[in-house]
């Protein structure tokens, strides 16, 4: 079965995008909802790094789980999406990879998304399916 690392999901939070200007945007918007993202889990006992802005469209941060690294992208292509990477060594994403790490992690912002009401219409994708020119309707949860 494939990995549904792909979430999207609707959030009731205000935009904190910046616009110079001209109209165009210089920050933008999720940076709040990242850190709301991360917050959780680090409630939940994961290691997580800070939000850092991914050009000009994201919110990239990385979640350490053992020895597993999860790099996660936060962005608002509308409703939000956050596609998340297993980032491991060369040999152990070959040899082994630390997929019960990534579960833990998918599991963890799965039950973050769905115990915040702000939260809504949360669908999860494989990177397939959500690319897919006839998407269908995601699924309830990561597995």
């Amino acid at each position: 079965m494939p990995v549904r690392n792909y979430v999207t999901f609707k959030a009731d939070l205000p935009d904190d995008s910046v616009e110079d200007d001209r109209g165009h945007i210089t920050i933008p918007a999720g940076k709040s909802l990242a850190t709301s993202l991360i917050e959780a889990l680090q409630a939940a006992g994961h290691h997580c790094g800070r939000p850092e802005q991914h050009s000009f469209y994201g919110w990239a941060f990385e979640v350490r789980e053992g020895s597993a690294q999860l790099w996660c992208l936060l962005q608002y292509p509308e409703p939000w999406l956050l596609m998340t990477e297993l980032r491991d060594s060369f040999m152990r994403t070959v040899l082994a990879p630390n997929k019960d790490a990534q579960a833990t992690v998918l599991r963890a912002i799965d039950a973050a998304l769905k115990r915040d009401s702000r939260f809504s219409g949360i669908e999860w994708f494989s990177k397939d399916e959500y690319e897919s020119v006839d998407r269908a309707e995601g699924h309830a949860s990561p597995f």
